[in-house]
């Protein structure tokens, strides 16, 4: 919850999101944070998370705006099945519908 809405939605899939070892350095020299920070805007923006930044925490967005970045995160590895247990809950109704029409799709 402390960290990033980008660091959240990104770090499930990080290998694909990597340049490779060229350059050495550790793993934040090939870390390709334009294409991150692409792809987890695109990603905020399809799901219509609320928040003032992609550098926001995730502990300061509401409830519904956490679970969209935890689908989001998982939707951004292209899974063939996703299992889901109670992805609503707790959420309001407008931000269930939302999370539904993702569900579906």
């Amino acid at each position: 919850l402390n960290q990033s809405i980008r660091n959240n939605m990104v770090l499930p899939g990080l290998v694909s999101g990597t340049k490779g070892l060229a350059g050495g350095g550790g793993l934040l020299s090939f870390i390709d944070r334009d294409g991150e920070t692409e792809l987890s805007q695109e990603w905020a923006r399809q799901l219509r998370v609320k928040s003032a930044h992609l550098d926001q925490a995730v502990g300061e967005l509401s409830g519904g705006n956490q679970q969209k970045v935890v689908l989001a995160k998982w939707l951004m590895t292209g899974p063939e099945i996703l299992f889901l247990d109670e992805p609503t809950r707790g959420i309001d109704v407008g931000a269930k519908v939302e999370v539904y029409h993702w569900i579906q799709k």
